[in-house]
């Protein structure tokens, strides 16, 4: 019951940030209603009908504050919070004098005030507080000489007095624990909610691109002199489009392109993005790397060994690898749903690398052969017509040389 109250008005669709202000008002309403009442019993000993009618009013006023929250009307209910309290406060005053010291609850209120209100209201709250601070003034320089509307009589008057700010004691103290409880787990959801929001930027962004875009710059484009980018695709997939389920099929695809991703984190390489059943890769950015093509080679053998050994191969599966090194310029582009995404021809033929291999082989650059000729073992293809870039000599990737360490032998 208590948890529906706190929550009324709240919704999926409404950020964080504006769940805890409605938190607050609610419980503010709701032991505002249960503290006038604290006040009831004194309003009693009166017998005057105005003062009775005046405190039962009240608690009924601050529970349809808690309606108005229910129906969205979170902006009327901040401030008919601060009015419907300084009024009350103040009121004390003509009603009761200095009998009941009401002025005293100008402190709670003005401390209150600053946990209603947005950041976006900050000049509503200035002037409530300017009022709040003012009408104490006031109330506490000339209480002695205000002639209250109810003089409290006889002891028994004076005992029913102390109810009300024994009670308001109470509440008081039971609201601040409460808020501090639900500011905790305002807190701990709001760091949950920061740190699902941080995984999900790093998945889609670099590191140190996330740490840039964080810092508030817009337009993030690098020159990288030497990258070597991987294209692969997942031959055969189209077929099976049409003779499995929709649900097989992106489980079956995920399971690859998440085996791609355990890689190349395992590689020190950075995914770019998956187009279809295509998958882009790159080594030596956003940190430069000396040793980008070995990366990548690595990484592309271990693809084609985990296929070899993979129950997926018998279901018709297979990759096509193609790989090039050379200059590229990477940055990101768009303003919703923005990617992290390469240019420049280092990227195009390292695309017909791909395009224009053999399935499960890994076809590679002359530029990249440079790079690996040494610590991996080839085999020349020949020349292959890429378009827009006429003939180009192309080589094989077969495995990593092993070297072999006669001191140890011996």
């Amino acid at each position: 019951m208590f948890s529906q109250i706190l929550n009324l008005g709240i919704t999926d669709k409404l950020p964080l940030t504006q769940r805890k202000y409605i938190q607050v008002t609610n419980v503010i309403c709701l032991f505002a209603a249960i503290m006038t009442l604290g006040y009831f019993p004194p309003a009693v000993a009166t017998g005057n009908t105005f003062i009775l009618i005046y405190y039962s009013v009240l608690p009924v006023i601050y529970l349809s504050f808690l309606w108005l929250n229910w129906k969205g009307f979170f902006r009327i209910v901040r401030h008919g919070i601060a009015i419907v309290t300084i009024i009350f406060v103040f009121s004390m005053l003509p009603l009761f004098g200095e009998q009941l010291m009401g002025y005293i609850w100008f402190f709670p209120l003005t401390s209150a005030l600053p946990i209603v209100f947005t950041r976006k209201e900050n000049l509503a709250l200035i002037i409530y507080e300017i009022i709040s601070i003012a009408l104490f003034v006031f109330s506490y320089l000339y209480s002695h000489e205000v002639t209250p509307f109810y003089t409290f009589h006889t002891e028994f008057d004076k005992i029913v007095a102390l109810t009300a700010p024994l009670f308001s004691l109470l509440i008081t103290f039971s609201f601040v624990w409460f808020y501090r409880r639900t500011m905790i787990k305002g807190d701990k959801m709001f760091e949950d909610a920061y740190i699902k929001a941080e995984n999900l930027l790093l998945n889609i962004l670099p590191v140190k691109i996330a740490n840039r875009l964080k810092k508030g710059e817009d337009n993030i484009a690098d020159h990288h002199p030497n990258v070597s980018v991987m294209f692969i695709d997942v031959v055969g997939f189209n077929k099976l489009t049409a003779i499995k389920k929709p649900e097989e099929i992106v489980y079956m695809l995920n399971s690859i392109f998440s085996l791609f991703d355990r890689l190349s984190t395992k590689h020190n390489v950075e995914k770019i993005k998956t187009i279809g059943d295509s998958y882009l890769v790159v080594s030596g950015l956003p940190e430069a790397n000396v040793n980008h093509a070995h990366e990548l080679a690595k990484l592309a053998l271990d693809i084609i060994s985990w296929l070899e050994n993979s129950d997926i191969k018998q279901q018709g599966i297979d990759f096509r690898i193609g790989i090039n090194s050379g200059p590229v310029v990477a940055g990101i582009i768009g303003i919703r749903k923005f990617i992290y995404d390469l240019w420049g021809d280092t990227v195009n033929l390292a695309s017909r690398m791909r395009t224009q291999g053999e399935v499960n082989r890994i076809q590679i650059s002359e530029q990249t052969y440079i790079l690996l000729k040494d610590n991996f073992d080839t085999i020349y293809r020949g020349l292959i017509e890429i378009k827009g870039k006429g003939q180009q000599k192309t080589w094989w990737l077969v495995s990593e040389k092993i070297e072999f360490d006669f001191h140890k032998r011996k």
